[in-house]
C-alpha cells in the first residue's frame, strides 16, 4: 500500500493548522489564490512561478512583510507538518531536509522547488564564427 504524500494533498483539504497558515502566508506574499483542484505541490510551484515557466518570482526577505513561517529556519519546524513537506521536496532532488536545517524556509523553497526557467538554446560552435 503506497503511502500518501502531503504534497499530493489538495490545497483546500489540508487540515494541519501550520500548513494552513503557511498557505495563507504564501497567498499574501505572492497574491496566488489556491484553487480547488490544486495540490499542495502545485500551489507551491505556482507561488514561485505565478506567470508560468520562465517567469520566476523569487521569494526574498525584503518582500516578506511578516513571517510566521517563511522567515523561520527549517530546523525549528521539525515537529511541524511543514518539515514533512520540506523533506518530501528535498527527496524530489535526492536529498534530505536535514541538509538545510539552518536555512530559512523561504530560501529552502527557492532552492528545492523544481526549476522551470527557460534557458537559451545551445548553439554549436563554429571556429569560422558562423552559427551552425
Amino acid at each position: 500500500m503506497p503511502t500518501s504524500r502531503l504534497i499530493d494533498t489538495p490545497v483546500l483539504q489540508v487540515s494541519d493548522p501550520d500548513l494552513v497558515a503557511l498557505i495563507s502566508e504564501l497567498s499574501e506574499v505572492t497574491t496566488v489564490v489556491p484553487e480547488a483542484s490544486q495540490t499542495l505541490f502545485g500551489f507551491l510551484v505556482q507561488c514561485v512561478y505565478p506567470a508560468g515557466a520562465g517567469h520566476r518570482y523569487k521569494l526574498e526577505k525584503d518582500r516578506l512583510t511578516f513571517g510566521l513561517f517563511l522567515l523561520r529556519k527549517v530546523g525549528s519546524l521539525q515537529t511541524s507538518a511543514i518539515y514533512s513537506v520540506c523533506d518530501e521536496l528535498a527527496k524530489m532532488k535526492n536529498q534530505s531536509a536535514e541538509v538545510a536545517l539552518t536555512t530559512a524556509l523561504y530560501v529552502f523553497l527557492n532552492r528545492y522547488l523544481p526549476d522551470f526557467e527557460k534557458r537559451p538554446k545551445k548553439t554549436r560552435y563554429d571556429p569560422r564564427g558562423r552559427r551552425a
